[in-house]
């Protein structure tokens, strides 16, 4: 099992690795935003680099997304810092980007710190000992000494003595540095630029003479060095990926998977682990990767189109991308890895990974019948795919909280009670116990996840919690609707599950007991049978009259938790009894349907367990009365 999983998970980094590096370069700046600051390319004149008064970009809010701002983003997608893997660490001038071609510096890079009681003089050696540092940290990561890197070797050359003087010669030719209130300000006027400059504001130096792969060059050696979980020893060539570890296997032990069973910590090389980098920066910074997120196994075109989707429509949900894959491709998807992105806690980056030999997105149709009536607004509904499933039966369940929302579901979330959307303990206890093989169902088609067994638990369980928190205003119930759908939704999937060997259709089982019921309530020589529903269900109908008649000003569902507590059919019979005999001054328990059905019910004996038949006792209490039915007008109220 333990090798078998270890297959499994080093086939799935080789489908990553696969799947970025079949995509196309400009991929990876879709939908990235340049950060607020003033954006400058450098040109060479007379053999050094000055700022090209006709290419800068100041990027702020209103800025427009020109075909310059796309040149920047482009190069800044390929410069920007792994959060752990700064070029300047210590000081934190020099941090959000790191490139032998550019570097930037923060308004806050450019102050005074104030906590340090620094001056100008004292911030401005800091700021030279950074920039060193950041060369020294850019040298260490790419050796230009070979010789086909003659040309970039001359441009990181020249732009290390750009950055050494005349970048600061820029500030302080550009800029003024004032102590106002205690306060640094750095007022700052270049071209028609002028504006006081925030501590978040940013300036960007690129060099324009690089091309994109020039830049690569460099970037890729850097990921390949920041990207590990542990820096690599000396003759090291594989490690553990920084975002694809799960289980244990983190620097800090607060932040591991308490309950994770399983983990994917083998080593990967520096190449592998550059293309995990990129991968789960699509999702995390391009956000054009959905979650969960499939890898087709040798399916190149599926997975560009999982990626051309998302980019088309950035509201695009895992269920509308089901659907606009297997209409395009007019099949079943099959042979695909499915990885859960954890949402929240930095480092380890998956909480859930599977491979789906055979995704079923189609179901044989679902008729939901209207068993118990709300207006007809069940007559026509069918659930069709396992989405449907998903949001109008498991979602009812949980009282709404296990899909609040098209973009947002709850398998892997950290949740708690809370009472203002019903969700109480109990719902939320159920939700706990159940959500993975609900997600193993829906998303893995793992059908054999759910049993007719653990459907009957869910469904008791979210009814009876309604049955609890009922209240009863302006007579009205205020779990009613919610009580009769579940009802609905339980019967008419009562087969739909695994393990569904010997089921009744429920949903037409129930009507049938209806009519049952009228012929011993019309007094027609009919008795019940040997059929425990029989009784259970007669029951629910004399309870649910009792609870009408009561002259409590409260009639919530409530009132009927005494009678679901009886596990003995005399135990039941006694609770009837003492209800009705504290009821008897508003009906007249000596004729009519009432004494016919009432006196079936207390003269049935039996020595089976309620708990077995609460279903029928359920349906009898919801489904319609038949002890207000009259055959004429003399019968009594």
């Amino acid at each position: 099992m333990l090798l078998a999983g270890v297959f499994k998970h080093t086939n799935m980094i080789k489908e990553i690795v696969q799947f970025t590096k079949a995509l196309p370069e400009e991929t990876f700046s879709k939908n990235l935003k340049l950060k607020e600051g003033l954006y400058m390319f450098l040109a060479y004149e007379n053999e050094e680099l000055v700022i090209n008064p006709n290419r800068y970009l100041l990027v702020n809010n209103k800025t427009e997304e020109t075909p310059l701002y796309y040149e920047f983003l482009e190069l800044y997608s390929c410069s920007s810092m792994i959060t752990n893997k700064s070029m300047n660490s210590n000081e934190k001038i020099f941090i959000d980007i790191g490139s032998p071609f550019a570097i930037s510096i923060s308004g806050k890079g450019l102050k005074p710190d104030e906590t340090k009681s620094e001056t100008p003089a004292s911030r401005r050696k800091k700021q030279a000992d950074a920039v060193n540092a950041y060369f020294k940290a850019v040298a260490s990561v790419v050796d230009f000494e070979a010789e086909e890197y003659t040309l970039q070797k001359q441009w990181f050359k020249d732009f290390q003595y750009f950055a050494k003087g005349k970048m600061f010669d820029f500030f302080d030719s550009k800029g003024k540095l004032e102590k106002k209130d205690n306060k640094w300000e750095f007022e700052f006027e270049f071209g028609n630029i002028q504006q006081k400059i925030k501590d978040t504001f940013s300036f960007y130096f690129f060099m324009d003479a690089p091309k994109m792969s020039d830049y690569n060059l460099f970037y890729d050696k850097y990921i390949e060095s920041g990207v590990f979980l542990y820096p690599l020893k000396k003759n090291e060539t594989h490690g553990i990926s920084n975002d694809i570890t799960v289980g244990n296997v983190t620097k800090k032990p607060f932040m591991r998977h308490k309950t994770a069973s399983f983990e994917v910590n083998f080593k990967v090389s520096g190449d592998e682990a550059k293309s995990i980098y990129k991968f789960f920066r699509l999702k995390s910074e391009n956000k054009i990767l959905p979650n969960p997120c499939p890898i087709f196994v040798q399916q190149d075109e599926l997975n560009e189109d999982i990626v051309h989707f998302q980019i088309e429509d950035k509201t695009l949900t895992f269920p509308k991308l089901i659907n606009q894959l297997t209409s395009k491709h007019n099949a079943d998807l099959k042979n695909y890895y499915l990885i859960y992105f954890q949402k929240g806690l930095k480092g380890s980056q998956i909480i859930d990974i599977d491979f789906v030999p055979h995704f079923k997105y189609m179901l044989d149709s679902i008729k939901l019948t209207e068993v118990f009536w709300l207006g007809g607004r069940f007559s026509a509904n069918v659930i069709s795919n396992v989405f449907e499933l998903q949001g109008r039966v498991f979602n009812s369940v949980f009282n709404g909280q296990l899909c609040p929302s098209d973009t947002w579901v709850k398998y892997f979330d950290e949740i708690e009670p809370n009472p203002k959307y019903q969700f109480t303990d109990a719902i939320c206890n159920l939700m706990l116990q159940y959500r993975k093989s609900i997600y193993d169902y829906i998303y893995k088609s793992r059908h054999q996840s759910i049993t007719c067994a653990m459907f009957d638990r869910m469904m008791s369980v979210s009814i009876l919690e309604d049955i609890r928190i009922d209240e009863y205003r302006y007579d009205n119930h205020s779990r009613g609707y919610h009580i009769k759908e579940k009802l609905n939704l339980w019967f008419s999937l009562y087969t739909h599950f695994s393990q569904n060997q010997n089921r009744e259709n429920m949903a037409s089982r129930i009507p049938e007991l209806v009519e049952k019921m009228k012929a011993v309530a019309n007094g027609d020589s009919v008795s019940f049978s040997e059929d425990p529903a029989e009784f259970a269900f007669g029951a629910g109908q004399i309870v649910y009259f009792l609870l009408t008649k009561s002259a409590a000003s409260n009639k919530s569902y409530a009132m009927l938790e005494p009678f679901l507590q009886k596990t003995k059919v005399s135990q039941l019979q006694d609770a009837i009894s003492n209800s009705i005999a504290m009821y008897k001054h508003e009906i007249d328990v000596s004729k009519g349907r009432f004494e016919k059905l009432a006196s079936e019910v207390l003269g049935y004996n039996s020595d089976i367990n309620m708990k077995d038949y609460l279903r029928y006792f359920l349906a009898g209490c919801f489904a319609q009365n038949v002890i207000y039915e009259k055959k004429d007008k003399s019968e009594n109220e």
